[in-house]
């Protein structure tokens, strides 16, 4: 067991010295190693966690109901239902603030008690039942 250990950590502090010669630092090793993206550009699920903060902050609980769904690396859709008009205008408007204008936003926002569908479980107030 003991030649297993020895050996095992020769190679590794053998490997650490070639790599820290190779790259001269942590950082720029973790920088050699990092996924190299477009300058600029934000991955969807960079957009859709910053987005998901930012309405957080705007809605306060109402963003606890709403879904971002990113479909493609330019395109997000904003799903979920919202209390009024005024909240879904104002989930709108930050969305866009965050997005800015190269990344395209698709509206899938409903409002309660204007966008509900009549279930035979839960109708809508005020539409008539049948027998």
């Amino acid at each position: 067991m003991t030649p297993v250990l020895l050996t095992g950590a020769a190679l590794g502090l053998a490997t650490g010295f070639l790599l820290g010669e190779l790259f001269g630092s942590p950082k720029e090793l973790a920088r050699a190693i990092r996924p190299r993206k477009a300058a600029g550009r934000r991955t969807p699920f960079e957009l859709t966690t910053e987005l998901q903060a930012a309405l957080a902050r705007a809605l306060g609980p109402d963003a606890q109901t709403l879904e971002l769904a990113p479909v493609s690396k330019t395109t997000i859709e904003l799903h979920g239902w919202v209390t009024s008009r005024r909240t879904r205008a104002k989930a709108l408007r930050t969305a866009r603030e965050v997005l800015g204008s190269d990344i395209r936003l698709v509206d899938c926002l409903l409002v309660w008690g204007e966008d509900d569908a009549p279930t035979g479980e839960f109708p809508i107030a005020g539409e008539r039942e049948t027998a």
